[in-house]
């Protein structure tokens, strides 16, 4: 069964700081039989690593933008949106998503959202990325990675997975 998981979580070091956050879990998954598709949207849309840090900023008119923090003429919402698009066939093979949290580009739920005046609006926002995914794959199970707190929780979140992946073999 595929899983997709934000690659700083895999433990790839392509984080803003040039460091990874691998998951104490991931053993725990592979040994479940989890096969990982480690996916960082902000070193795929050309990122270097390290790198500036981003945000989510709403705009006036409401839609959610990525920009680069104290440069707001940095914005990288369109490379992100195509970057979504250019990975759905791979996300559709995938039959769940474990995310870093309050990342603006993987962060699930646990993300800060500015106004276009700086002031905090959320943080329980969710990353432009994963926000897209959540949106084309409702029965998606997705989770943070700090989330996945004892072995329950692991075979919990794989459980989900094994049931979304049937619905996935079963849709085609």
């Amino acid at each position: 069964m595929k899983i997709a998981i934000s690659s700083c979580l895999a433990g790839n070091a392509v984080r803003y700081d040039g460091k990874h956050k691998r998951s104490l879990w991931l053993e725990k998954l592979q040994q479940e039989g989890a096969e990982l598709v480690a996916i960082c949207p902000e070193v795929e849309i050309g990122m270097p690593v390290p790198r500036p840090t981003i945000e989510l900023i709403q705009s006036e008119l409401g839609s959610v933008r990525v920009k680069a923090v104290g440069d707001s003429s940095q914005d990288f919402t369109a490379k992100m949106a195509k970057l979504f698009e250019d990975k759905l066939a791979l996300i559709n093979t995938c039959g769940g998503f474990i995310c870093a949290e309050k990342s603006p580009s993987c962060g699930y739920k646990t993300t800060v959202i500015y106004d276009h005046k700086k002031r905090k609006l959320t943080d329980n926002g969710s990353g432009l990325f994963i926000a897209k995914v959540a949106e084309r794959f409702p029965s998606m199970p997705i989770i943070n990675h700090r989330d996945l707190n004892s072995d329950k929780d692991v075979v919990d979140f794989l459980r989900a997975v094994k049931e979304a992946n049937k619905a996935i073999s079963l849709a085609r």
